[in-house]
């Protein structure tokens, strides 16, 4: 049985038992990984959210989304995730 990459990563995503290792960090959407730099700087969820004209509740829906694909409880860990996988 063959699933296209689009339909696999969408039962990864909504698979509540799945956890993303570190290479996978192709699967973050190109938002995730904006906020992930705004994170890296220091920047707040009010800070964020001016930055990329979004309201601070989609920061923190994003957030969530985040730390649950790459496996993280917070922002510090979330940073340190990022700075091991991401490039700046």
């Amino acid at each position: 049985c063959y699933f296209s990459q689009k339909l696999a990563s969408y039962l990864i995503t909504h698979s509540g038992n799945y956890r993303y290792n570190s290479t996978e960090s192709a699967l973050l959407t190109h938002r995730e990984k904006e906020i992930l730099n705004k994170l890296r700087i220091g920047a707040s969820n009010n800070e964020i959210a001016r930055s990329l004209f979004i309201s601070e509740n989609t920061v923190k829906t994003h957030l969530y989304n985040l730390f649950k694909k790459i496996a993280v409880k917070n922002r510090t860990q979330a940073v340190s995730w990022a700075n091991d996988n991401l490039r700046r």
